[in-house]
């Protein structure tokens, strides 16, 4: 046989692990049980005889949920099927009875030992199990676990009893004959309604008294051993539920860490320690002291009807911030008297149960959601809408129905779809009637586009010519090739659909205005006016909503609206137009809108094939009496979520309840409690304090009393580190959050809270908004609004001057560095001239100065003999044919004449034919050059010591 798997044994919830987590609660609490679904019963039997009287045999599907919702808190371990049990075995009048102890102190201690786990006082609860079971399943084929459970433990719970009756004829008679033994089981048999099959051998009942074993668990398969944890386990069971209800799950890993930190050097620890090493489960000595998967497999089989293992859901952080109990009744309470004060509700004397058409009903089974303390007397003045988002593109549709397609095996079947995108917007204003009153429709484009406003319905033929004047009129309307958007009757009056362009597809501050100003132009609310009422419009918290122009157009008193934002971030729980009944229809019908649009222009056989803009308003059209259009359908999706009726029925959803703080869980409980009190009169508890544990603190408590609480003392656990540690300070913090909740919830109603926020808030949001304590956009946050726009064009003007300030520092400061420009450009063009007149005078200079050296050195040509010539002779003469790469003149007179003999036919013999001085200008300044680009300074110094 192959083994479980861990989801097999998850779902597996047997009914031993119910009666430990009952047994697990201390003695008060028991009473609570007891005395609650004593209460519970008495209702159900008084509910049943009605219904007989009234000729129907059974009661309404949904009357048991309805019945434990406000009591699940109360008693953990209450679900549907144990009150139907409860019920059955009233019926047979065994409910109170209970099976008769020997008082020996030997049976006394085996009963305290097994206190964790189910006592025969518990087992007798679910005595009926096994008769109601039969009676309802009798189907063929192989019997499941439940089954299996079911019957097991109502065998163990039939040994048991006879086990004791056994003890009480031997004490009585001094011994057990085969006669007396017959009698018991016979009796016990026809008392439990077990079947003939149902056996037990005399000796397994003699060896039980011998053993003193009066008592035996009922478990699914086998006896088996108990964990030397169970003591403690209720503690952890209760903390991971903690932290489920804070959005902080843990995982298996998680909760073994919790597990192993908690017990570590605690008592626990070493009996853990000591039942591994008896029943040689772990053989590492690192591991002993810890538990591992195996446990955990355990402790989910004996949890499991507290616990399941499943995936976890996203939630966003801000959702999880605002999705609280008390911001949800505050919005209740905010607009419960905005409707009084506009004169569409009445205050009731009594608050009282209204079913989902508006009808006060007694029963609670019959009504919907909680007591109802106005009632609206003009829902159709009250009006509800949200934007919903789409576009022609297929590429995002889903599956319509998870609609299925035929195709060859192996074969993935396609469809075409269009890729062509432009955005729209669809407003579905409708009152609480859940009849529409306009469609608002807001398409992507900058320009109005005329086709695009009446659409385009290729399949419809055309109605006379193009030439004609009133062509456009011929053709436009429902069935016609522009059929336009879809029209609304309200108050007599035909509304036409509200077409607007805009660059973002989206709602606007400008676009919402002029569908405010559109209702007023066709008087839709003329008679509300008229008897002195005010519309109500119920809106999420967007941006466009506190548009200065539209906040002073609806608090004008001529054009007066009272417009009202609900929780932010939660308007999928509040908001009508997210519902499914209008969001999801409406989604839904577009999906199969274009589809229909892509057959008809293949079977027109048309080259465009797409989706067209002008499609648009066709696809509009078509699914709007497929979702905002049915009547019905927005009546329930009103009414479920408490606005008319006013019901308040959000505040009963489980997702919403995990975060009432102690004193919003009594409040509700008073609220609801006052039909259970009158039906169970003749139940011991006597009034609705006896049925609340006062330590009770929806499991929000601190560690010490959620300890306590299972008679376990705080020093037995490890709670100061590791994964217990980090648990008690999430518990501790949710509970101080809910405690800072219910202080800021009373600085609300005493408007001390109002005032400083609107003091200090500085941009205007839907958050901001609540967190005051205000709801409705009235004159308060106009008056806001003014001010801060006017402040912010203060500091547009303070900006602007500042900037005109800046652009003419720029300005001046350009003129300047201008001028300075021009003035080095001057300074450089002079400089310039300036350096080119010096050069030019150096060049004169060093010219004369070349040409005088060169009068010389002919002079000494032409008026002394080369033999008379002495160094300074030779030197005046060598230098003006010398070159920078000679180098140095000799200081010899040998050595100078050597380098006249070798230079004097230089520059066409120059110095040889002895040249004058007008014939050798040219090369004078050539040579004169070459001298001036010298550098060597002592030949330098040596010339014009010459000279």
């Amino acid at each position: 046989m192959a083994p479980r798997t861990h989801k097999t044994r998850s779902k597996s919830i047997t009914q031993s692990a119910r009666k430990a987590a009952k047994a697990s609660r201390s003695v008060d609490q028991k009473v609570i049980d007891r005395n609650v679904m004593k209460s519970l019963v008495a209702c159900v039997l008084e509910k049943e005889e009605e219904v007989k009287a009234l000729g129907k045999e059974r009661l309404p599907k949904e009357y048991y949920k309805k019945l434990i919702t406000p009591f699940i808190q109360i008693i953990p371990t209450l679900s549907e099927k144990s009150l139907k049990n409860a019920v059955c075995y009233q019926k047979r009048k065994n409910l109170l009875q209970t099976v008769t102890r020997p008082t020996t102190a030997n049976t006394q201690l085996i009963v305290t030992s097994h206190s964790h786990s189910s006592t025969e006082q518990t087992l007798l609860n679910d005595d009926n199990l096994s008769s109601n079971s039969k009676s309802k399943n009798k189907k063929g084929g192989r019997p499941n676990k439940e089954k299996h459970r079911i019957a097991n433990i109502t065998n163990c719970m039939a040994v048991n009893e006879i086990t004791h009756m056994a003890m009480e004829v031997k004490d009585r008679e001094g011994a057990l004959t085969h006669t007396s033994f017959e009698k018991i089981v016979n009796e016990v048999r026809v008392k439990r309604n077990l079947p003939e099959s149902f056996e037990i051998k005399r000796s397994t009942v003699k060896k039980r008294i011998q053993r003193n074993k009066l008592v035996v668990d009922a478990h699914l398969n086998h006896g088996g051993v108990d964990t030397p944890l169970a003591e403690v386990e209720p503690v952890f069971v209760e903390m991971v539920l903690c932290m489920s209800k804070l959005r902080q799950s843990l995982t298996s890993t998680e909760i073994m860490h919790l597990v192993n930190s908690s017990i570590e050097g605690t008592e626990y620890q070493r009996k853990l320690i000591e039942f591994k090493k008896i029943h040689k489960i772990e053989q590492m000595e690192d591991k002993l002291g810890k538990v591992g998967r195996n446990y955990m497999a355990g402790f989910m089989k004996r949890w499991g009807h507290l616990l399941s293992s499943t995936k976890a859901q996203k939630f966003e952080l801000d959702r999880s911030r605002w999705t609280q109990y008390s911001n949800f009744k505050h919005m209740y309470d905010c607009i419960e008297d905005t409707l009084i004060s506009c004169g569409l509700a009445e205050k009731l004397a009594e608050p009282v149960w209204m079913d989902q058409e508006g009808n006060i009903v007694e029963k609670q089974e019959d009504a919907l959601g909680q007591k109802c303390t106005i009632r609206i007397t003009h829902p159709e003045f009250c009006l509800v809408g949200d934007e919903v988002g789409s576009n022609t593109s297929q590429q995002g549709d889903g599956h319509v129905g998870g609609r299925r397609y035929i195709g060859p095996r192996g074969y993935v079947p396609q469809q075409k779809a269009s890729k062509k995108d432009r955005k729209f917007t669809v407003i579905g204003l409708t009152n609480l009637k859940g009849e529409p009153v306009m469609c608002v429709v807001i398409i992507e484009g900058i320009a109005r586009q005329l086709e695009v406003e009446l659409g385009v319905d290729y399949s419809a033929h055309w109605e006379g010519s193009v030439e004609d004047a009133d062509f456009i009129k011929k053709n436009t309307g429902p069935g016609k090739r522009f059929p336009g958007g879809p029209k609304c009757r309200f108050q007599g009056k035909e509304v036409p659909c509200f077409v607007r362009f805009h660059q973002s597809g989206g709602i606007t501050g400008e676009i919402l205005l002029d569908i405010f100003k559109t209702m007023e132009h066709y008087e839709l609310f003329q008679r509300a006016r008229q008897e002195g009422k005010t519309p109500f419009v119920l809106i999420d918290g967007h941006g466009s909503r506190f548009h200065l122009p539209f906040v002073q157009y609806i608090n004008h008193p001529t054009t007066k609206y009272c417009v009202s934002i609900g929780v932010p971030y939660g308007t999928s729980f509040w908001q009508v137009g997210d519902s499914k009944e209008q969001n999801g229809c409406f989604k839904i019908a577009t999906y199969r809108v274009k589809e229909e649009i892509m057959q008809e222009r293949e079977s027109l056989m048309m080259d465009t094939v797409g989706i067209l803009p002008s499609d648009i308003m066709i696809i509009v059209k078509r699914s709007w009496d497929k979702s905002f259009a049915r009547v019905e359908q927005n009546r329930k999706a009103i009414a479920e979520r408490g606005w008319y009726p006013y019901n308040r029925n959000l505040l009963k959803n489980e997702e919403i309840r995990i975060t009432m703080t102690e004193k919003e869980s009594q409040e509700d409980m008073f609220l609801n409690m006052d039909r259970i009190s009158s039906a169970s009169s003749s139940s011991p508890c006597s009034s609705i304090s006896e049925l609340t544990d006062p330590s009770f603190d929806s499991f929000c408590t601190q560690g010490s009393s959620l300890v306590n609480r299972h008679g376990i003392k705080p020093t037995t656990l490890n709670l100061s580190s590791g994964m217990g540690m980090h648990v008690l300070k999430s518990i501790v913090r949710e509970s101080d959050l809910a405690k800072a909740r219910e202080e800021i919830e009373q600085q609300k109603k005493d408007g001390v809270r109002k005032k400083t926020l609107l003091k200090d808030m500085k941009k205007i949001t839907a958050g901001n908004m609540v967190r005051c304590g205000e709801f409705v956009i009235g004159k308060p946050i106009e008056e806001w609004i003014y001010e801060k726009e006017m402040e912010r064009r203060k500091l547009d003007e303070e900006k602007q001057e500042r900037m005109k300030a800046r652009l003419e520092a720029r300005a001046l400061k350009e003129k300047e560095s201008l001028m300075k420009k021009e003035m080095r450009e001057k300074q450089r063009q002079e400089n310039e001239k300036k350096k080119k007149v010096a050069e030019e005078d150096k060049r004169k200079r060093q010219q004369e100065k070349s040409m005088a050296r060169y009068d010389r050195a002919l002079r000494i040509i032409q008026t002394k003999e080369k033999h008379t010539w002495k160094i300074k002779d030779y030197k005046t003469v060598l230098m003006c044919v010398k070159k920078k790469s000679d180098g140095r003149l000799p200081s010899t007179l040998h050595e100078l004449s050597e380098c006249y003999e070798n230079w004097k036919d230089r520059n066409n013999g120059m110095i040889a034919l002895g040249q004058t001085r007008a014939d050798c200008n040219v090369v004078g300044n050539e040579i004169g050059e070459e001298a001036q680009e010298s550098t060597d300074s002592n030949l330098h110094a040596e010339i014009l010591s010459q000279d």
